[in-house]
């Protein structure tokens, strides 16, 4: 799975840059952007998309009203909406295969979004696909894995209707080998003497 490049990405973290190392002035920029009633492209992006942007025109005198606060929510919004294209891309794409497994849960903890992309893509295939998923953490400690998230019951709810819940117990299979190297490796030391 490829994400195709956004052209204006660097443009809009150096428009940030600039606003937040305050070299630029929020109505200044504005102004620039919106130069001969004919906007660049990354104005065009920021001010007048067509995917579910903020759409605000500025007309003379209204910045310095507004000052940064228009364009920086309109630069939150557009943001949001990248991510979220990508993480539908992403969910696609792990939704459709017939088995799916989701291996080591709980090793890393996770922000709210990972849980609520997490929980969506745990119920888009809810009952319609299988799902294995292997954790060394009981379902009860999840809420320390997807530590504010809202989603972690339902999630768990999902996951455990009509599951079969195998419990392993001892020794990892890592572990385990990594011992019996460290033995031989000490017996090839004294010469296979016991």
């Amino acid at each position: 799975m490829t994400s195709r490049p956004v052209p204006w990405v660097s443009d809009l973290l150096r428009l940030a840059g600039s606003l937040k190392l305050g070299t630029v002035q929020a109505a200044g920029l504005i102004r620039t952007l919106q130069t001969k009633d004919r906007p660049t492209k990354l104005a065009r992006v920021v001010f007048h998309g067509k995917g579910g942007e903020l759409r605000q025109r500025y007309r003379e005198g209204q910045e310095d009203q507004l000052g940064s606060l228009g364009l920086v929510v309109n630069v939150i919004v557009l943001w949001n909406r990248i991510y979220m294209d990508v993480a539908l891309n992403w969910l696609r794409h792990y939704v459709a295969p017939t088995l799916l497994v989701i291996d080591e849960v709980g090793y890393l903890s996770y922000s709210d979004r990972h849980a609520d992309l997490m929980f969506e893509l745990i119920s888009r295939r809810y009952e319609q696909k299988s799902t294995v998923v292997t954790t060394n953490r009981a379902f009860a400690d999840w809420r320390e894995i997807f530590p504010n998230a809202a989603c972690v019951v339902s999630m768990v709810d999902r996951l455990m209707h009509n599951a079969e819940v195998v419990s392993i117990e001892g020794d990892s299979y890592r572990a385990k080998e990594a011992k019996e190297r460290a033995e031989r490796k000490g017996k090839q030391r004294r010469g296979g003497k016991s």
